[in-house]
């Protein structure tokens, strides 16, 4: 018990660790984005593999991959309609990406 408690302490000390770089140390938001790009990444993966078996056992191939594409086509759409390029924003009078130097 206490191996674990040693490991679960140590994986949680990256999120101290993270947020004290973060308050003192001054991060592009270039990296900031890459970091939460990374994460998402990572989450929507780790949620689909832990998905992905319990669906193939109890629908079958073929509305697994149906569902499956399905859901990914959404969330392509959905990113291609909702987010604002750094063109698009720098057409804009007053916009933050217009006045970077």
């Amino acid at each position: 018990m206490w191996t674990a408690f040693m490991w679960g302490g140590i994986s949680a000390s990256a999120v101290v660790i993270g947020a004290l770089a973060a308050l003192f140390m001054k991060i592009p938001k270039r990296v900031i984005g890459w970091i939460m790009a990374f994460g998402t990444g990572t989450l929507i993966g780790a949620a689909t593999f832990e998905l992905l078996g319990d669906a193939l056992n109890d629908g079958g191939m073929l509305p697994t991959a149906i569902g499956f594409t399905a859901g990914s086509s959404q969330l392509k759409v959905v990113r291609i309609g909702n987010v604002p390029t750094r063109k698009t924003q720098a057409s804009k009078a007053g916009s933050a990406y217009s006045q970077a130097p």
